[in-house]
């Protein structure tokens, strides 16, 4: 499984077990960093995750113990060595079977009710909307103008700004856009993305990725399809 499949996975599993936003940005990290050894297994001391990430040594500890627990990473440590790392490329999404099984549920309860109320004499227009809410197709021409975390991210790669050391600050305002209702940090709505992406690409280079990410993570909510920025 290839770098941006990882990153897709590991969405979709937040998505129905938020992790939070230190235990995201770690992961985030440590996908980077095995990218950047060809895929392979890596050694990376807790000290220099301290520093990159702005977090304490304990909490970097606390962290990697999360992500060991739940099957997305394996770790060994030695005494004044380097942690040495595997990534869980094969791990499960939660949701699969609770998800399928509640939205069955929700219909039937839906079914049930609709069965009982009694019925009234309506006029035409009153009762499609009732049975079609207005919401609904709404929401749905609202996420079309969301693009998926890909299609972002090679957007970015597209740009005259990009560096490939800014993956994980543009990863990381992806998800602060999305955890905010698709809105930036001033709460604006964003219509039209790309054009906002490019102009915020530069202010990314002075930017810490705990500044990006701790600020809105822990809010993410699930897009109903695909996402946008």
């Amino acid at each position: 499984m290839d770098y941006l499949k990882l990153i897709h996975k590991f969405w979709e599993y937040n998505q129905e077990k938020p992790l939070g936003a230190t235990t995201i940005a770690l992961y985030l990290f440590l996908l980077e960093a095995w990218d950047k050894n060809e895929c392979k297994d890596f050694k990376v001391s807790d000290s220099t995750l301290s520093e990159k990430l702005g977090l304490t040594r304990p909490t970097i500890r606390s962290t990697k113990e999360k992500l060991r627990n739940i099957g997305l990473i394996y770790y060994q440590t030695k005494n004044g060595i380097p942690t040495y790392y595997r990534l869980i490329l094969d791990y499960s999404i939660p949701y699969s079977i609770e998800k399928s099984n509640t939205e069955e549920s929700e219909r039937q309860n839906a079914y049930s009710k609709l069965k009982r109320t009694p019925r009234k004499s309506i006029d035409p227009v009153s009762s499609r909307s009732e049975t079609f809410p207005i919401l609904y197709p709404s929401e749905n021409i609202r996420d079309k103008n969301i693009p998926s975390l890909g299609e972002f991210i090679t957007y970015a790669k597209s740009l005259e700004m990009y560096e490939p050391d800014l993956d994980l600050k543009i990863q990381a305002k992806y998800n602060s856009w999305v955890s905010n209702g698709w809105r930036t940090g001033q709460n604006s709505p964003i219509t039209t993305w790309k054009p906002l992406l490019k102009s915020t690409l530069p202010y990314m280079k002075n930017t810490s990725l705990n500044e990006i990410s701790l600020k809105y993570i822990p809010n993410i909510k699930r897009p109903k399809s695909t996402y946008n920025e």
